[in-house]
């Protein structure tokens, strides 16, 4: 997700309007269950006259997945109707890797987020395990897709540069490592 910031702050001011995005505060966990908000779109309201036209919502763990993929139920309102929506994380996912979460095609500014739950659940708060970033216009819908790319080429970069150290490479990188040594892997010795 930091593309999108970097990417986002270089438009122009005409194009800035459409590519808007907040984060959303994660409150306190109680029963398993993480808090969202409250919030609001006051400041784009008063930048810009008007609230945002459709806003997006992309959720994105703070670290990467190991073990199981995680289900995310996510709670919100729309018209004082209460609904959920269901994103899955797959494991292996790299910290900071965000994913859209589905919600109706009929949904406008008055749409709220308000609860987040992982199964299996994380071992500390919601809130420290997950961002939630609201897409405030078209153009940030596109430089979120463009800026995915983006973050998972440095990361793959990033990956490739540590792969000749033993402590930090992994799989087919750190078995090449010790290709030169005549052990056996499995063996101890």
């Amino acid at each position: 997700m930091t593309a999108l910031a970097t990417l986002s702050n270089r438009l122009t001011l005409p194009y800035q309007r459409g590519a808007e995005f907040m984060a959303i505060p994660l409150g306190a966990d109680a029963g398993g269950i993480t808090a969202i908000g409250p919030y609001g779109f006051g400041e784009y309201r008063a930048r810009w006259g008007q609230g945002p036209p459709v806003p997006a919502y992309i959720v994105s763990p703070r670290m990467d997945v190991v073990g199981d993929d995680v289900i995310l139920t996510i709670g919100y309102t729309l018209n004082g109707v209460a609904a959920t929506a269901t994103v899955t994380v797959p494991r292996g996912t790299r910290g900071g890797t965000g994913f859209l979460i589905p919600l109706p095609a009929q949904l406008d500014a008055s749409l709220r987020l308000t609860s987040l739950s992982a199964a299996p659940q994380p071992a500390g708060a919601g809130s420290s395990q997950w961002d939630i970033t609201a897409l405030l216009g078209t153009l940030a819908r596109l430089v979120f897709l463009l800026g995915a790319e983006k973050d998972a080429l440095a990361r793959l970069r990033h990956d490739v540069r540590n792969m000749r150290f033993v402590d930090k490479a992994f799989a087919a990188g750190l078995d090449a490592l010790g290709r030169e040594f005549p052990v056996e892997r499995g063996q101890s010795g």
